[in-house]
């Protein structure tokens, strides 16, 4: 009786070990790399932070967006094959739950950067902006990032 005893006592204190141990490769692999991150960073730059390539990367006009997925508890990664490569329009930016998701200019500069559903904050190298996406930023700091909303480019001409 008091094996038994013994042994069912053990379950939490094993199930908590676990814990401890998933928690601190979810930081090392999530966490800590998006807290070291600098505006200005170069993509390759940002490649040996995270240690990896990015799990997904969309074209938006000349800037690429590169997503880390998460590595929450229980939450499965997206099927990378069903995500757009290229968006036109600041409403099609992927936002994908638990990902870091970070904006490159064409000089391969990292210009933005948020971690989707987890902040409240973009980081962009025009400055802090409330969000939790690419696609919250206002269209004029989106368009002094390089991007050009295309439903809100001038006409051409004046229709004479």
């Amino acid at each position: 009786m008091l094996k038994k005893t013994l042994y069912i006592s053990a379950i939490p204190v094993i199930l908590f070990c676990i814990l401890l141990i998933w928690r601190e490769h979810h930081l090392s692999k999530t966490y800590r790399p998006y807290q070291k991150l600098e505006l200005g960073l170069t993509y390759a730059q940002v490649l040996e932070l995270f240690g990896r390539q990015p799990d997904y990367v969309c074209q938006l006009q000349g800037n690429s967006i590169a997503y880390y997925f998460g590595g929450s508890l229980g939450a499965a990664d997206p099927d990378v094959a069903t995500l757009p490569s290229t968006v036109n329009l600041k409403e099609d930016i992927p936002f994908i739950y638990d990902a870091r998701q970070l904006m490159f200019n064409d000089a391969d500069s990292l210009v933005a950067y948020t971690w989707n559903g987890e902040t409240y904050t973009v980081h962009t190298s025009k400055g802090e902006f409330e969000g939790s996406c690419l696609h919250d930023l206002p269209d004029g700091v989106l368009a002094e990032l390089g991007f050009v909303h295309k439903e809100l480019a001038p006409p051409l001409g004046d229709g004479r």
